[in-house]
């Protein structure tokens, strides 16, 4: 267990990353508890048993794995690889403001995968509250048991842009509880592909729906997305403004192998996507 508690400032940040060269193993729970901290180049498997989960029955079981948390505000999670290898340890992977203030935290750069098997619960990063958070550059895939960013119940003003999921329930979804403030969130330029529905809720293969269970959030929107291969298309949206959304193959180098980097002959190349590189630069110092 990995409990990240102190915090660095704006001028002086934490840093935890591999040394020299190559990519250090993290396993079991990391929890970003502190601000200002810049967790990058690690490869990190969250397989634990440390989340009794409230829905436990045939397909959910007790014991399974809490996910990397981040609870502080200021944190940056790059070029990381985040994966739980124990399928039966699977659950959701990234959590972002269930306590405490995740007020602009950075995911990007990154591959996250191979979580999730509880129904429609797991995904691979839930976004639940925070201002300002920043989601890009990365590659999801492989959870069919939830979305690859669930905006839920109240983050505002999100950035979601420029990531590939692939294989997952449902791309995105957002909303918000009854009570709850979800608003000024913004999801574009990301490749859904591949969407494998969650029959639990009767979601087919989609790329987004929303959902509300109070006063419908304001300026949420989901433009100039890529979406291939879902069986239920764009999907079901109520208050979310959707605007020039396509339906392309994006020519991916080898999605069976989940190298997403495009191919010369892709429709979206002005995409610029990240290119998946993980590796530390030789003679990096670290500060």
């Amino acid at each position: 267990m990995s409990r990240l508690r102190s915090s660095g400032t704006k001028t002086r940040r934490i840093t935890i990353t591999s040394y020299p060269v190559g990519a250090a193993t993290v396993v079991g729970y990391v929890a970003l508890e502190g601000s200002y901290t810049t967790v990058s180049h690690l490869r990190i498997d969250g397989s634990n048993m440390l989340l009794k989960s409230s829905y436990a029955n045939g397909s959910c079981p007790h014991d399974v794995s809490q996910p990397l948390t981040i609870v502080g505000h200021n944190d940056v999670l790059q070029y990381d690889d985040y994966y739980q290898s124990v399928p039966r340890l699977r659950s959701s992977g990234i959590g972002i403001g269930f306590w405490g203030n995740a007020d602009n935290t950075i995911i990007r750069y990154s591959k996250i995968h191979d979580v999730g098997q509880c129904q429609a619960y797991d995904h691979l990063i839930y976004l639940s509250h925070g201002n300002n958070v920043r989601i890009y550059g990365n590659w999801l895939w492989n959870d069919p048991h939830g979305r690859g960013v669930q905006l839920y119940p109240a983050p505002t003003n999100a950035r979601v842009f420029n990531n590939v999921i692939d294989h997952v329930g449902e791309g995105f979804v957002i909303g918000n509880e009854r009570g709850d403030t979800v608003s000024g969130n913004q999801i574009y330029n990301n490749i859904i592909t591949n969407s494998t529905g969650l029959p639990w809720e009767h979601i087919p293969g989609e790329a987004i729906h929303d959902l509300y269970g109070g006063a419908r959030g304001k300026g949420n929107t989901f433009h100039n997305n890529i979406l291939y291969g879902n069986p239920g298309g764009m999907g079901r949206l109520t208050a979310v403004r959707a605007y020039k959304n396509v339906r392309a193959n994006p020519h991916f180098a080898d999605p069976a192998q989940h190298d997403y980097q495009l191919l010369p002959n892709s429709p979206v190349t002005t995409l610029n996507l990240w290119n998946g590189i993980l590796a530390l630069p030789i003679n990096v110092g670290v500060g």
